[in-house]
């Protein structure tokens, strides 16, 4: 699922790259990756680079819109029909 992939020198993870047909499947990947992408840019806050502490900073602010717009529609995709609350577990089956 999260096999790295080296192109041309670009470095991309498979999973992120799966077409956006199913909106639940969409907001869930987008959830994972705001999960990690918001660990890693507050890990770097810490960084002795002032700048890039500083655009960490930055995108931290749009990361943080972004997962709680994802979470949003986990909940409500969760609280509706037995459909919408079974689509967004079918990503996570392995």
């Amino acid at each position: 699922m999260f096999f790295a992939e080296t192109n041309a020198n670009i470095t991309t993870l498979n999973w992120f790259e799966q077409p956006n047909e199913d909106f639940a499947y969409v907001i869930v990947r987008q959830f994972l990756h705001d999960v990690y992408a918001k660990e890693a840019f507050t890990q770097l806050l810490n960084s002795e680079n002032k700048e890039l502490a500083g655009l960490s900073e930055k995108v931290l602010k749009e990361i943080r819109y972004s997962y709680i717009h994802c979470k949003d529609w986990i909940n409500r995709l969760g609280l509706g029909t037995e459909e919408s609350h079974k689509r967004p577990n079918q990503p996570l089956i392995i």
